[in-house]
């Protein structure tokens, strides 16, 4: 994968190619060689790759993202680790990952060892350096994080002699879709099937009319339903704005930018963008023009679930990645909820002082998921083990 369009660091090889990378992360998506291009040309820091044994077959790999925390949103760790009550690390840094997905991600091949991953984690700190002293702070001062990790790659770092507690930043939803529709049903309770059964009816009965194709063939009409869904959500941006993000899924991702939209009397009211990979569907966006939706005809759920989940038959589609946020309505709908961490793999280890906060925070966060009803079936608490 060359990705020396997007500024490599410098620190590692920056190709390989794009079939054996892509072998490397398997299912995921999130770190697959034409999203990290896409991403790298649109973020604003440098972006590189970590890569253990021989750059045209490496064994392991992570991208790596330079990052000013303040700037990164949703990927901003010290006010992450400020809601938590804990420690701020540098506010400049290496990241594993890249800034739109919310997964970050150790890759390997079946027969890598911790070795491979100590490897990544000595080039993640000299990527970190290469920040500290560019942005004049010295190579001591940059923060070098993992976010969003998987309980996996967790602890494969720790086996790898990183020496620190995560910290729970998110729960990561995905559904099993094996079997289609009714397969997918018959996970849920007797009460949640007549819920489903009645948004389904619902939403035919309203008349609606539910087209996919590719993003390109839709983009011209989209804009003004990203625009209502932000506003809705506090991101309040200009119709021509969101065009513009659109377009750029577009011209980086090309026909594997997909939409269901929904329409009624000829009007898209509604839409989906999504991901086909390695037999995930990735839900990424969904807009909706409110004043025109129906009375309780759960465009929503529709569109951005149902949909997919009865079209996997035919689609082959073994898992629908639903992502961070809204937790409890997507373990109603038969979403197993995964931990999502943060992990500080600095040699200073800034946070190891406040490994007994850190552990509380993950604790009370279980204890909350485990007491809810709704969310209490979607977890799993081994994923947690050690960690509380």
């Amino acid at each position: 994968m060359d990705i020396t369009t997007a500024r490599d660091l410098g620190f590692a090889p920056a190709t390989v190619d794009d079939v054996h990378w892509d072998a490397l992360t398997q299912d995921a998506f999130y770190s697959s060689a034409r999203w990290v291009r896409y991403c790298a040309g649109a973020a604003a820091g440098r972006t590189g790759l970590l890569l253990a044994g021989e750059p045209s077959r490496p064994r392991a790999g992570a991208v790596v993202t330079e990052v000013e925390s303040a700037a990164a949103g949703l990927y901003d760790w010290n006010t992450l680790l400020a809601e938590r009550g804990l420690p701020a690390l540098p506010g400049h840094g290496a990241m594993i990952g890249v800034l739109q997905g919310y997964q970050g991600r150790l890759v390997s091949a079946p027969a890598s060892g911790p070795e491979d991953v100590a490897m990544l984690v000595d080039q993640l700190r000299e990527a970190a350096a290469v920040v500290g002293e560019a942005s004049g702070g010295g190579a001591s001062q940059a923060a070098t994080v993992g976010m969003y990790l998987d309980t996996d790659g967790v602890r494969r770092a720790l086996a790898a002699g990183v020496d620190g507690i995560p910290v729970l930043l998110e729960l990561d939803a995905s559904i099993d879709v094996c079997g289609g529709w009714d397969a997918w049903l018959g996970t849920l309770t007797s009460k949640r099937r007549v819920a489903v059964r009645g948004e389904r009816r619902r939403f035919r009965e309203a008349g609606y009319v539910v087209e996919d194709s590719t993003l390109a063939e839709r983009v011209a009409v989209l804009g003004p339903l990203a625009r209502a869904t932000g506003g809705k959500y506090g991101t309040v941006q200009d119709v021509e704005s969101y065009e513009s993000l659109l377009r750029a899924h577009i011209e980086g991702m090309g026909a594997e930018a997909r939409v269901l939209t929904c329409a009624r009397d000829g009007v898209v009211t509604g839409f989906c963008l999504y991901y086909r990979w390695n037999g995930t569907v990735h839900l990424r966006w969904a807009g909706f023009d409110y004043d025109r939706l129906a009375p309780g005809a759960a465009e929503y759920f529709n569109l951005v679930y149902y949909e997919l989940i009865e079209r996997s038959a035919v689609s082959g589609d073994r898992r629908l990645h639903a992502g961070i946020k809204a937790s409890e309505a997507k373990a109603l709908r038969g979403a197993r909820l995964q931990p999502s961490w943060l992990l500080d793999f600095g040699a200073e280890r800034v946070l190891a002082g406040a490994a007994a906060d850190a552990r509380a925070h993950n604790a009370a966060a279980l204890a909350r998921a485990l007491a809810n009803p709704r969310t209490a079936g979607a977890i799993d608490p081994e994923e947690w083990s050690g960690f509380c």
